[in-house]
């Protein structure tokens, strides 16, 4: 049995810079919402969790991850979800380019050789925002969202392995590695 306090809790994502996560923290300005609202130095796009892993995994998958030969792109942020049983509020992207798909697709493909199986769910390429939403006060019975305004250009240069690591209200994403898109 591995002992959990050995392990590490990772995920693959694409980790804004300081621009893109300012910009994010000012376009919540237009939200009516409460909820817990996301730290913007924890703001990531999530490609594969992985969860708890023990260091031998944890060298494959990053073993895995390098020589992935995809090229940058820049991701249009232009939109705002909701997932309603979480209440989780996020800021995503109408039309996802290729190079994205290909980078989870690629990435995901070479993982499996450590024995990781991917989500079943579909993926939906999202940055968290607020946990736990609720509807602002005279918001009325529907729960409509604002255009994002301006957009969010993010050109995406690399992507990393983060470890999350728990503090005293909460979590914190730490890089652990991160490796360039040409």
């Amino acid at each position: 049995m591995v002992d959990v306090r050995q392990q590490r809790r990772v995920f693959f994502a694409l980790w804004p810079g300081p621009r893109v996560r300012q910009q994010i923290s000012c376009c919540l300005a237009q939200l009516a919402v409460t909820g817990r609202r996301i730290p913007p130095a924890n703001y990531h796009l999530t490609l594969h969790f992985l969860g708890n892993t023990p260091a031998g995994t944890l060298d494959c998958y990053q073993r895995a991850a390098t020589g992935l030969a995809l090229g940058g792109f820049t991701l249009r942020c232009d939109k705002f979800g909701l997932f309603p049983k979480p209440g989780l509020l996020w800021l995503g992207c109408t039309r996802l380019p290729e190079s994205l798909l290909a980078l989870v697709e690629g990435l995901g493909q070479r993982l499996q050789q450590c024995g990781y199986q991917a989500d079943s769910r579909p993926f939906t390429p999202h940055v968290s925002l607020y946990r736990k939403v609720a509807r602002s006060a005279g918001s009325g019975r529907g729960f409509r969202l604002p255009a994002v305004s301006p957009v969010i250009d993010w050109k995406v240069e690399g992507f990393s392995l983060l470890e999350s690591v728990a503090v005293d209200r909460g979590v914190c994403y730490r890089p652990l590695q991160t490796w360039p898109l040409a």
